[in-house]
């Protein structure tokens, strides 16, 4: 007995585009700086050896899965995206309840660590393979940091119309 399964094939522009809201909670995370340090084999050879922080490790890993849940199966696009990052900062304890009031309200800004642009680089590395092949389909960002009662990192991911190029 023969079976034939007729497959479906796709154009490209004819998959859904991506679509997508998630929420990394916890306190944002800007990505680190690669480290180096000098390491040592057996017979007293020496060689450099580059590491990326545990932490940032850790926050990616944590960017990934919150992406993949978001992503329900869907396969990373190819196609250029707009991704939307608001980073909402937890208000220091040590604060008056007057400064906290107005840093809840928006009127006192976080301008200390993590650098925003850092938060949007633990971000984006994060999606990598998950949302898009590769960040560098990302063509716009809008990105802001807030203060809040729950620190969090809230995602938004909309494909763009149009197609993609390659340049370079």
């Amino acid at each position: 007995m023969c079976v034939y399964i007729k497959k479906h094939t796709y154009n490209e522009r004819e998959m859904p585009k991506i679509n997508i809201d998630f929420v990394i909670h916890g306190e944002p995370k800007g990505k680190g700086r690669h480290r180096s340090r000098i390491a040592g084999m057996k017979g007293g050879r020496q060689f450099v050896a580059h590491y990326t922080p545990k932490d940032t490790v850790e926050y990616e890993n944590l960017v990934r899965m919150a992406a993949h849940e978001a992503m329900h199966g869907d396969v990373p696009t190819s196609f250029p995206c707009h991704v939307t990052i608001l980073a909402y900062c937890s208000v220091p304890s040590s604060w008056s309840n007057k400064k906290r009031s107005k840093a809840l309200a928006g009127e006192v800004f976080p301008t200390g660590k993590p650098d925003l642009d850092n938060v949007e680089k633990s971000v984006l590395d994060g999606m990598n393979k998950i949302v898009f092949r590769d960040d560098s389909v990302v063509c716009s960002v809008t990105k802001a940091k807030h203060y809040s009662y729950a620190p969090r990192v809230e995602v938004t991911v909309r494909e763009l119309d149009g197609e993609a190029a390659q340049c370079c």
